[in-house]
């Protein structure tokens, strides 16, 4: 039903204000939910009998579910996710990728963060690494958390630009900012070239959001722990430390399923048919 034709009946029965009337007033308030709910079922016959509480309930619940849903847009954009999968599309997949519905559970329910839990997902290019490590990061937008993604070398380019500005405030200020989040991706750990001091900013990076479990880690890579050490940059020392509080309390889950990089691109189209 039109607003025209809203504005002329009343909310209820006896009412002298008009639906359009106080649809104006909810949009002038920020209300758009409860003015969009009252918009599509302000003079429909179920309303109207309701009482008053409940029609007020209905306007609020409304209300409710649109702003939890802004502030999870938000917080998803913020996240800035190199994959739109969803726990449904991984849950799709748990055969492929060998995991249980307990163990999918667990990792969408994010309590691992608060118990100081690491997530490291390692396989083959292709396998849906990211697309895992991505649904587990939507889930958690959802919960209220939250979250940051960002590639590996990139991270430790800041971290290690940072550190040898030669103010040692700045340094402790990027760690912070990457640590202020409820959950951080690292992707694509060990694929660029070797930087000098890398393994060392990692371990401080890890150590950092590890502390007082202040900030959840999924870290997610083609090549096992094992193989890092070849591939990072600076110190055996510094390096064997960062693995130490990597395998401290890890959950390491290895794909070895086919390829997805044909869903990821259907799943790429379908963000963009969405914009």
């Amino acid at each position: 039903m039109t607003c025209s034709n809203q504005s002329k009946e009343p909310l209820v029965s006896g009412s002298i204000h008009s639906v359009e009337e106080n649809i104006h007033i909810l949009k002038q308030l920020h209300l758009s939910g409860m003015a969009n709910a009252l918009n599509e079922i302000g003079s429909s016959k179920e309303f109207i009998e309701m009482g008053f509480n409940d029609q007020l309930n209905e306007l609020l619940s409304h209300e409710l579910i649109k702003r939890k849903n802004s502030r999870y847009h938000r917080r998803l954009k913020k996240a800035q996710l190199h994959s739109g999968a969803t726990q449904e599309v991984i849950i799709e997949r748990k055969t492929s990728y060998n995991l249980s519905r307990n163990k999918l559970d667990y990792l969408m329910g994010c309590e691992w963060i608060s118990e100081g839990g690491l997530v490291l997902i390692t396989g083959k290019c292709g396998c849906g690494k990211t697309d895992l490590a991505s649904a587990i990061i939507d889930s958690a937008c959802r919960k209220g958390l939250r979250a940051k993604c960002i590639d590996y070398s990139l991270c430790m380019l800041d971290l290690l630009c940072a550190q040898q500005s030669g103010d040692p405030m700045k340094y402790e200020s990027k760690k912070n900012e990457y640590a202020s989040n409820q959950l951080l991706l690292l992707d694509d750990i060990c694929i660029g070239n070797p930087l000098e001091g890398e393994s060392f900013v990692f371990k401080e990076l890890i150590q950092q959001c590890r502390e007082r479990n202040r900030c959840g880690l999924i870290l997610v890579s083609q090549l096992k722990p094992a193989k890092w050490l070849s591939h990072m940059g600076g110190t055996k020392e510094a390096a064997d430390a960062a693995l130490d509080r990597v395998s401290t309390n890890c959950i390491h889950i290895n794909l070895e399923g086919d390829s997805h990089r044909s869903t990821n691109n259907r799943l790429t189209k379908k963000e963009d048919s969405h914009e």
